[in-house]
């Protein structure tokens, strides 16, 4: 079996492959060659294209509230969808000209997001960032003492700071 990518040998494989995978392609479209060889006969060619699209750039991640985590990102082709991935998993699949996504409630712990942009039944190579959501601190205990409260917690991450509100309003950074 000997495959062709636009024209040029890429491969030449056993008789048995019914596979390839086709790697390190910059984004674009490739028309592919495929045919078989049985003793010095060759099959009829089969022929297929695939258009690989450009991957979304420019991508951030940002923890807001402390269990939210937003991605902001541009895209540099029009796809028919974006996917946005989490350690891997699909999360949502968005119309191909989202350029946001938000998810809330996340546990705390380090997660890797990508996002992907898809155009037909191609993808393009994802984009990735790495979010971290820290352990917020735990044992709150409010103790009134001497015409004020004593607040008291544990810590279970090293923070750089810790904000302190009373009645929704910042009363105290301490770094």
């Amino acid at each position: 079996i000997t495959i062709e990518r636009n024209g040029l040998l890429i491969a030449t494989l056993t008789g048995a492959a019914e596979s390839y995978l086709d790697t390190g392609l910059s984004a674009g479209l490739y028309q592919y060659r495929l045919v078989g060889s049985l003793m010095v006969n060759n099959t009829a060619s089969t022929t297929c294209a695939a258009n690989l699209p450009l991957a979304p750039t420019d991508l951030s991640c940002a923890l807001s509230g402390g269990t939210v985590v937003e991605l902001d990102w541009q895209n540099t082709q029009l796809g028919t969808a974006i996917e946005v991935l989490r350690d891997g998993t699909v999360v949502a699949t968005l119309p191909g000209s989202a350029s946001t996504f938000s998810l809330a409630s996340e546990s705390p712990g380090s997660y890797s997001y990508c996002v992907v942009n898809v155009l037909g039944g191609n993808r393009s190579d994802s984009n990735c960032c790495v979010v971290v959501v820290p352990e917020a601190p735990t044992s709150l205990s409010c103790l009134a003492r001497d015409g004020g409260v004593e607040l008291a917690w544990t810590n279970l991450e090293s923070y750089q700071s810790i904000t302190i509100e009373r009645d929704g309003l910042l009363v105290a950074a301490v770094p």
